[in-house]
């Protein structure tokens, strides 16, 4: 037995694993409603099939209070429209599951896809927010990590019983997108093409650049994704740069193999003096080697563990310019080719997202419920 429906909550529809993950749902045959905020051009719900109601607007310079009482107010309405009780929460981000958490006690999903807390200045705010987070997670129907890292950082060595891993896998669909990978990507001497995929951001990545462009005028660096206002200033030095090359928004999965038939290896290296990016899996990993490219990481990080394991990229210290600076002018071709071997090892089908394993736990919770609803009559029909 299923749940009669589940309701996903999220408060940034505009990210391409909450769109991934409804459309698991859908396609596995559960009955979906999807409710969210209006997040600027954050949010865009475009084509996909099923109809997004808005609850609530979050421009992204709201603060965190109003945004808050925002997320209030539209989870209110929420469950005054979703009154059935044998109805699964979805819930995405952890404002959105603690706030939810004030107003319900019936069961939730929780996916953790960042550690957001760890970032709060505030050592006693950021303390009530740990607290908070490990409730929510004991809570949960289910609590879904995209990283096994996070499971880590809450629990350590420790089992989490209702904890279900999915890292952030390639959407299925991509296999229906026309691969121009025909041939083995090798760089020609003197035509090195690194690409970042994603919102561009992060100090190590801006170092990369000034050092590609100071140090490596034979170097062409690609970003692929939309830079945040937050951002711009950043770049803008960059934007000019005949070795720079800024493509703008782009379509996931629709657009990832035009992208990666372009470059010869990718970024994927993240300030490490925080949390989150020590312990976090990003989605640039399973598409690396999906499309047979290698991967450029931090040092010191969970991803960086899993690239030497697999032998499918480069480990840098991406915080020091000198370190950049030796590992570009030591890259070669044949160091590439054999990472490009060790992604082809690798089956395809590894990459793509599935959601097989929540779907059996969630079966087996919705029987185990079922089976404790009908002891309880059993045992209220004995004592009449």
């Amino acid at each position: 037995m299923k749940f009669s429906k589940v309701v996903f909550i999220a408060n940034a529809l505009g990210q391409p694993r909450v769109k991934k993950r409804i459309m698991q749902f859908i396609r596995q045959g559960y009955k979906v409603e999807v409710y969210g905020f209006d997040r600027d051009k954050l949010t865009d719900v475009s084509g996909w099939g099923v109809e997004v109601t808005m609850i609530g607007r979050i421009p992204s310079k709201l603060p965190y209070a109003r945004r808050i009482g925002v997320i209030y107010r539209g989870i209110r309405q929420v469950l005054r429209r979703e009154r059935d009780p044998n109805v699964l929460f979805y819930l995405f981000q952890l404002d959105i599951a603690w706030i939810y958490s004030l107003q319900s006690r019936r069961p939730y999903v929780f996916e953790e896809s960042d550690l957001v807390h760890t970032q709060i200045d505030n050592w006693a705010v950021r303390n009530f927010f740990e607290w908070m987070d490990k409730r929510i997670i004991r809570k949960a129907a289910c609590a879904v990590f995209t990283s096994e890292g996070f499971l880590k950082f809450h629990f350590g060595d420790k089992r989490c019983r209702n904890s279900v891993i999915l890292p952030n896998k390639l959407d299925v669909k991509v296999t229906e997108c026309r691969s121009s990978l025909l041939e083995p990507k090798v760089p020609k001497p003197g035509s090195l093409q690194i690409g970042f995929v994603g919102c561009p951001r992060f100090k190590s990545l801006v170092k990369f650049a000034e050092v590609v462009v100071e140090d490596f005028s034979e170097v062409d660096l690609h970003f692929f994704g939309h830079i945040v206002e937050a951002n711009k200033l950043e770049f803008e030095p960059f934007q000019h740069k005949k070795n720079c090359h800024f493509h703008g928004y782009f379509e996931n999965p629709s657009d990832l193999p035009k992208i990666y038939s372009q470059i010869d290896i990718v970024l994927s290296i993240y300030d490490t003096d925080t949390i989150n990016p020590r312990f976090a899996e990003p989605n640039k990993l399973y598409e690396a080697i999906y499309f047979e490219t290698p991967i450029v990481v931090s040092e010191g990080t969970f991803l960086a563990e899993k690239v030497k394991k697999m032998n499918v990229g480069f480990v840098i210290d991406a915080s020091k310019r000198s370190a950049i600076h030796n590992f570009i002018k030591k890259l070669s071709s044949q160091k590439i080719n054999d990472k490009v071997l060790s992604c082809k090892g690798i089956p395809k089908s590894e990459c793509l997202a599935s959601a097989d394993i929540l779907f059996e736990y969630l079966e087996n919770r919705s029987r185990r419920m079922v089976e404790l609803a009908e002891s309880r009559r059993c045992v209220s029909w004995c004592w009449r």
